[in-house]
């Protein structure tokens, strides 16, 4: 799976900078249509962290494909006093080349560099080798196990069922016990066992320091009180020896974690960089690595935000090729209700095999359901939108992501399935919003025309949103067949223009 995602770079300019110094700089970088400004200046000191934990989660997880740009740029005006969060995304490829330190330089100028970090205090990198070594020589997993390599990633998203929310929600608040600890510890119990693996490792997604993925033993064979205190001390050491790289990690594992059936996590807060926003200091510049590329076949994204709480699975499909996920999700879910209750441990049944296609006969039909719900295909016979159901894929989006950026060239057709957007104009790199996308719309219409280049952005703004896209030349193919569905993209564009008509007389 080796997807690219973004190294981040950020800095709160000192009280004193003027609107026309952040236009100078977009000017500057190019960044005419990956570039925007928003103030949140007069918003309370709760919405602006929350907004600003948002983006930085966002910006965290996009990775790149070749709709996305080199780099973004990012401007929040903080105070009426002047003071601006700035936040400066590269890919790695971009982040290597000469033109990077030219873009740096014009953003961030000569501030001072710090390392990254959710908590204070950090050791040399000699004494994080040592840590590590005897990290690795004690819990390294004993024989070879087949690694399987990508070949189609499919990414599925599952909610959680209101009693476990409310349980997980109890257990932040009260903060009686760590909940990454405990999902991590369950979900590391269950491999092992689907796997019958003694022990296995999951590669955290590691924000601070220089390490990107931090390796967490899970042993099979521990009760839950010991495998809970076993993580949780991993956790904390993590914490405190992260100036290793990833790079200097695999050389000191080498083959012993190769050979180890591993998984990465990633857990997405809203208030996961509080301490490191309150606690940043202006004109220093804080970098966040990126993820690192890696082929390991199973990532698991858990989302603990108000108003979102579940977990995406991506995966290798040939992982599953004879596994249903939802029988794993299923199995994770009851594990981490029993831990949270203090139910009596249980074995969890060993995941039984299914059919070849049993994932992708799940996702056919969950997109069958849905497209037979949207007034756009209502004239389509039941075998046809089953058939149309297979040209859809399952796109999913965080809050702060945008689908679109003004200026992208625009290839898909895109139905969101839950979740609002917010479509924006850019003026003069402020972002002005204009109208709301919701459930069971349509957008990217501009895609049919011959000028695909989109004039607005489109923006996921509730805690995460589902859509359904569908390629721009198999939607044409459709269409050749079922003409009256332009005759329904036609009203939508049409009752648009209303709204923008309306909204100029106002001005």
């Amino acid at each position: 799976m080796n997807n690219i995602f973004y190294s981040i770079y950020v800095c709160e300019y000192k009280e004193g900078t003027e609107y026309k110094d952040i236009e100078s700089i977009i000017e500057k970088t190019g960044a005419t249509n990956n570039a925007y400004v928003k103030d949140l200046s007069d918003a309370s000191p709760e919405e602006r962290i929350h907004k600003l934990n948002a983006i930085i989660s966002a910006e965290k997880i996009r990775s790149y494909t070749p709709s996305e740009a080199d780099f973004y740029l990012v401007f929040i005006r903080t105070s009426i006093k002047g003071s601006y969060f700035v936040m400066l995304s590269v890919t790695s490829k971009l982040e290597q080349s000469t033109a990077f330190k030219r873009l740096y330089n014009i953003v961030f100028a000569f501030r001072e560099k710090a390392v990254f970090s959710l908590y204070a205090g950090k050791n040399s990198l000699g004494t994080d080798k040592e840590y590590w070594t005897n990290v690795i020589s004690k819990n390294s997993a004993i024989g070879e196990k087949e690694i399987l390599r990508s070949s189609d990633v499919v990414m599925e998203r599952f909610p959680m069922d209101e009693e476990l929310q409310n349980l997980l929600s109890e257990a932040i608040e009260t903060r009686r016990k760590s909940v990454k600890t405990i999902i991590l510890s369950e979900l590391g119990r269950l491999i092992c066992l689907g796997a019958k693996e003694d022990r296995i490792v999951i590669y955290d997604v590691h924000d601070g320091g220089k390490l990107s993925l931090a390796p967490v033993f899970i042993d099979r064979y521990l009760d839950r009180e010991a495998g809970y205190e076993s993580v949780k001390k991993q956790l904390v050491g993590i914490e405190h020896h992260d100036m290793c790289t990833d790079e200097q990690l695999r050389l000191i594992g080498r083959e012993k974690l190769s050979n180890t059936p591993a998984v990465t996590s990633l857990f997405i807060t809203d208030n996961k960089y509080d301490y490191f926003l309150s606690s940043m200091e202006k004109d220093v510049v804080y970098h966040l690595g990126a993820i690192m590329q890696n082929d390991i076949p199973f990532h698991v994204l858990f989302s603990l935000c108000k108003g979102d709480i579940s977990i995406t699975y991506v995966y290798d499909e040939k992982l599953l090729r004879k596994l249903s996920l939802e029988e794993i999700h299923k199995n994770l879910c009851k594990m981490l209700k029993n831990n949270l209750l203090g139910a009596e441990e249980t074995d969890v049944p060993v995941i039984s095999d299914q059919t070849e296609d049993v994932n992708k006969q799940r996702a056919e039909s969950v997109k069958y359901s849905v497209l037979r719900r949207i007034r756009m295909f209502s004239s389509y016979a039941d075998d046809e939108v089953r058939q149309l159901a297979r040209s859809f894929e399952v796109l999913y989006k965080r809050e702060e992501q945008t689908v679109y950026n003004v200026g992208t060239s625009v290839d898909t057709l895109c139905i969101p399935v839950s979740g609002k957007l917010e479509v924006f104009g850019l003026n003069k790199s402020e972002q002005r919003p204009l109208y709301l996308i919701k459930q069971g719309d349509v957008f990217g219409i501009e895609g049919l025309f011959e000028d695909t280049q989109s004039s607005v952005g489109y923006k996921v703004i509730s805690s995460d949103s589902v859509i359904l896209t569908i390629d721009i030349d198999t939607f044409k193919q459709e269409a050749r067949i079922h003409p009256e569905i332009y005759a329904y993209l036609l009203e939508i564009q049409s009752e648009r223009l209303n709204k923008f008509e309306r909204l100029w007389m106002t001005i």
